[in-house]
């Protein structure tokens, strides 16, 4: 949200722009952590925030379980959004389908550079009209047995 351009780093104007609600304490905390570890940053004027370009990559370990706490949250939203958001305000689409092991590398290599492209497109700091999250999956159907064709 601190792309957008009316943003305050306030956790009550930050809970009041928000579809769902989130304690305020969880918006403060977050709030805090941004900026303490400059993913955020205090312009000079003293009450607007820039976003930076630092990412924050979570790999492995410790970020396991947050991470996995992230997408099942994202992914719940989502479905969320099929009552609550018009249609031409959100884009959900699925493609069940059989594919081979290097298929599915294949699959993943696409998917990547698919949300590479739209990370391309992010456009912080300009007249913005929402915050979007994207959240592509690729997962099995399936148990995973060989099937033999006849």
């Amino acid at each position: 949200m601190a792309a957008l351009p009316l943003f305050q780093a306030e956790p009550e104007w930050i809970q009041n722009h928000l579809k769902v609600h989130v304690p305020l304490l969880e918006i403060k905390k977050a709030l805090d952590f941004l900026i303490k570890n400059n993913f955020i940053k205090q312009n000079e004027d003293g009450t607007t925030y820039t976003l930076t370009k630092k990412n924050l990559d979570c790999l492995g370990g410790i970020y396991r379980l947050a991470l996995t706490q992230f997408h099942k949250e994202m992914f719940q939203l989502a479905s969320e959004s099929i009552e609550n958001t018009p249609s031409e305000k959100r884009h959900l689409m699925g493609h069940s389908f059989a594919i081979t092991e290097e298929n599915f590398s294949k699959v993943r290599e696409i998917l990547n550079n698919a949300l590479e492209q739209i990370k391309v497109l992010e456009t912080p700091n300009e007249i913005l009209a929402d915050i979007y999250h994207i959240e592509l999956a690729l997962f099995p159907l399936t148990k995973g047995e060989k099937h033999e064709t006849h």
